[in-house]
């Protein structure tokens, strides 16, 4: 990490911190922002709603850029876990359809699938980690044409796996 990108964090100033991102120390131009938002619904209600919206746009156009994506295919979400039950719920379902996951996933993106399994009859498939690794041929070898998501961390939060998700987009 760059001096100056540690000093957005002042925890590291003190402390190395080491998380699985569950909870993590905000930067501190985040904290300023979500400050200066209170500060104006504090003091001005609703009044500055079309700022607001102004400045959550801009957010979406930058991160859009930064994803390659365009902007209305970003979505801003509450967490991990209200994203993946959105997904999770926004798709239709039919017996027999399959999700593919590892079974020492992050709870956040094991429970949606899971209701999936329980409500609608989905399959859900979860490969094992071996030794702390992930196998790609695993993986692969438990997708077929029943397979509507495949779901899994860049990190496993347990083990600290990175997946090579860039073999696994280009297999």
């Amino acid at each position: 990490m760059t001096p100056e990108l540690r000093a957005l964090f002042p925890i590291t100033q003190r402390a190395i911190y080491l998380n699985h991102a569950a909870v993590s120390p905000l930067p501190t131009p985040t904290v300023q922002a979500v400050e200066a938002q209170l500060g104006d619904v504090r003091d001005y209600g609703s009044t500055h709603f079309r700022n607001w919206i102004a400045v959550k746009d801009h957010a979406r156009i930058l991160l859009a850029n930064l994803l390659g994506a365009r902007p209305e295919q970003v979505a801003f979400m509450r967490n991990t876990s209200d994203a993946l039950s959105t997904v999770a719920n926004g798709l239709k379902w039919n017996k027999g359809d399959n999700v593919v996951t590892f079974r020492q996933e992050f709870p956040a993106n094991i429970y949606p699938w899971l209701r999936l399994r329980n409500m609608f009859g989905v399959e859900v498939r979860m490969c094992n980690e071996r030794e702390g690794r992930i196998e790609f041929s695993e993986l692969e070898s438990q997708v077929d044409n029943n397979t509507r998501v495949i779901t899994i961390s860049h990190v496993q939060y347990a083990s600290g796996f990175r997946s090579d998700l860039e073999r696994t987009e280009h297999g």
